[in-house]
């Protein structure tokens, strides 16, 4: 396994966490649409939003494969969504019988009319990237999804997470985590 903040081997074709992968770099040249997301729920504290995850673990996106279009109602395009890969490098909180196979699968927004979806200033987590994520149950049996846009960190070259950009409601816990280590963060969560 790679630990976030380490060189991957040359071999698997990994950059260090953080640095571009192809698909990092096509999704940063890809046209973005902006969304601001209105969230009626969000955590007022660093506990609340841990309260609110069934876990919370620190890994690398191995893969992403298209999971469902869910189609707009007004001209029938849709948001397509993202199943991806975590190899959970550690459990932070939470439920860790959710990740008992080294791996979670992860069900985001991947791209909507064709535009990728940067939400509240944050892309979807890519793959080869290493993050932190807050991940809550779905229906689907071995599926979880980032708790809210609160929910989602990158680790970067220097193990320091940057999450959403820190404005409206909940903007208190992001400002909180953001700059953190892992290592801070796991303390922080006791």
């Amino acid at each position: 396994m790679t630990a976030c903040g380490s060189t991957p081997s040359a071999d698997r074709g990994e950059g260090p966490c953080g640095s571009p992968t192809s698909r990092q770099s096509q999704l940063s040249t890809a046209e973005t649409i902006q969304v601001d997301a209105d969230e009626r729920v969000f955590a007022e504290s660093l506990e609340d939003l841990a309260d609110e995850s069934e876990i919370v673990v620190v890994g690398r996106v191995l893969r992403a494969q298209d999971a469902e279009l869910i189609a707009d109602s007004e001209d029938g395009k849709g948001v397509q969504m993202e199943h991806l890969t975590v190899e959970v490098e550690s459990v932070l909180d939470g439920d860790g019988d959710l990740a008992s196979s080294g791996e979670v699968t992860v069900r985001q927004a991947g791209r909507d009319h064709g535009r990728v979806p940067r939400t509240n200033g944050l892309l979807p987590a890519q793959v080869g990237q290493c993050a932190v994520l807050f991940l809550d149950k779905t229906s689907r049996e071995r599926v979880l999804t980032i708790t809210s846009t609160q929910g989602q960190f990158v680790v970067d070259d220097e193990g320091q997470l940057h999450g959403a950009d820190a404005h409206g409601p909940g903007a208190e816990v992001v400002r909180k985590i953001e700059g953190m280590t892992v290592e801070e963060l796991r303390a922080a969560l006791g």
